[in-house]
This record gives C-alpha cells, sequence and structure tokens, in this order.
C-alpha cells in the first residue's frame, strides 16, 4: 500500500464516522509547553521549547477522535513551524484491566514547502494491561517521503502516590524510513525514556531524561540525549 492510498483510506474512516449525539460523546483535552518537543527519541523544534495542546472526542460505542498541535522546527532550510495531527481510531475492554485498540492517524505541517518531507498516515495498534501500554505503528510514506518506518513501543506509567507516577518507556524503530535520514546500514535505533509526573492542583509537571542509539545527527540538537520539562492543563 502506497502513501497516497493510506491517506485517502483515513479521510474516508473520518467520512464514515457515524453521527452521534453530544450526551454520548466525552470531550477532553490538555494545553502545555515541553522544553524539547520529542518523537521516536528524536527532537522535532531543534532542541527548543514547544507549545501543544490537543482535543480528543470520546464516544460511547468505543470510537474516538483527536486532534493535535505543536510547534515545530526541523532546522535550517525547512519552513515548517507548526504540526497539526488528526486521528481516528476504536477502545475496547476485554476487563476492567485488559484494553485493545487502535487508531490511524494523518500528521499535517500547514504552509510547508520543502523537499524534506510533507504529511503522511500511520495505523497503530494497542494493547493496555493495568499501568503498561504496548503499541505498535506502520507508515509506509514517513513524512510523505515513499519510505517505511515501524515503531514498537512498552510504556510504563506507575502511580507512586495519589499525584506521582513514575514514567518508563523504551520502543525500537525500523525501516528505510531511519535508513533515508541517517544513511546506509542505519536502519533501526531504540529511544528510552524515564521520568516522573506530578500533578499539583490543575497542572501535570513532568521532568524525564531521553535516551536514544541514533548515529550522530547532521543537525545538532535533533538526537542528543537530553533531559525534557514539560507543564500541562487537562480539561
Amino acid at each position: 500500500m502506497n502513501g497516497k492510498k493510506m491517506n485517502k483510506i483515513f479521510f474516508s474512516l473520518a467520512l464514515l464516522t457515524p453521527i452521534f449525539s453530544v450526551n454520548a460523546a466525552e470531550l477532553s483535552g490538555h494545553i502545555g509547553f515541553t522544553s524539547d518537543y520529542r518523537l521516536n527519541g528524536q527532537s522535532q523544534s531543534a532542541g527548543h521549547a514547544a507549545a501543544q495542546g490537543n482535543l480528543n472526542l470520546q464516544f460511547e460505542s468505543g470510537i474516538f477522535l483527536d486532534m493535535f498541535g505543536t510547534s515545530v522546527d526541523f532546522g535550517p532550510g525547512d519552513d515548517a513551524t507548526t504540526e497539526i495531527d488528526y486521528a481516528i481510531g476504536y477502545k475496547g475492554a476485554l476487563s476492567d484491566e485488559l484494553f485493545y485498540g487502535g487508531y490511524l492517524s494523518y500528521y499535517t505541517f500547514p504552509g510547508r514547502d520543502t523537499p524534506f518531507g510533507g504529511d503522511f498516515a500511520e495505523i497503530t495498534a494497542v494493547l493496555a494491561y493495568k499501568h503498561m501500554t504496548a503499541t505498535y505503528s506502520y507508515t509506509d510514506n514517513n513524512f510523505d517521503l515513499d519510505q517505511k518506518l515501524s515503531k514498537v513501543g512498552v510504556d510504563l506509567n506507575y502511580p507512586l502516590s495519589d499525584t506521582l507516577t513514575l514514567d518508563l518507556h523504551a520502543s525500537h524503530n525500523f525501516g528505510s524510513g531511519v535508513e533515508g535520514l541517517y544513511g546506509p546500514g542505519n536502519d533501526n535505533y531504540q529511544d528510552y525514556a524515564i521520568g516522573l509526573t506530578k500533578s499539583i492542583s490543575e497542572l501535570d509537571f513532568s521532568v524525564a531524561y531521553i535516551i536514544n542509539n541514533l548515529p550522530n545527527s547532521a543537525i545538532e540538537d535533533f538526537d542528543d540525549n537530553t533531559l525534557v520539562f514539560a507543564i500541562s492543563h487537562s480539561f
């Protein structure tokens, strides 16, 4: 399946989403700031701070819609300043502690005019048990460059108290999308994170150390191991 077909599938699913009454849906979201927007262990903001927010509409049927926005900076020669992502998915339960689901995401970069890449779609499968979540994501058109990228990840968000959570993350990233960025022979890497999230009143404060084993990047601050701070408000 090529990238254009994946994009068409995303928009077809969005149009086929049933219309539910407002009473059958719950709207939630968050706004916040991070000292460095990291995705798959790599900076999407050139090591700089980013403003972020999202909206999520969850229906009683298990279907959900999500929109995420953030500021971005991909370095010299790339004019992208904003990323807006859309997702449609489903979440179901096998028991009170075991959940499954999946979603189709569409990443967009409004106004981006560069040969370094563009909008693309990605599909993700999810399995969660208690405080642990496993995911598998795949795209055959990473950043609209006709390159494949797969990601297998595990996250643990373990409550140490009513207001303090231990956050652990590990993922394996592989495919021609990695080789396209870092050259022949570099077709996979791993990224890890360890952090804490503290809730105070209506704010969440988090700190995490991000680690990866990527080869040296041609652009400084994009794949350095780093400490990331974030603050957010959920509603």
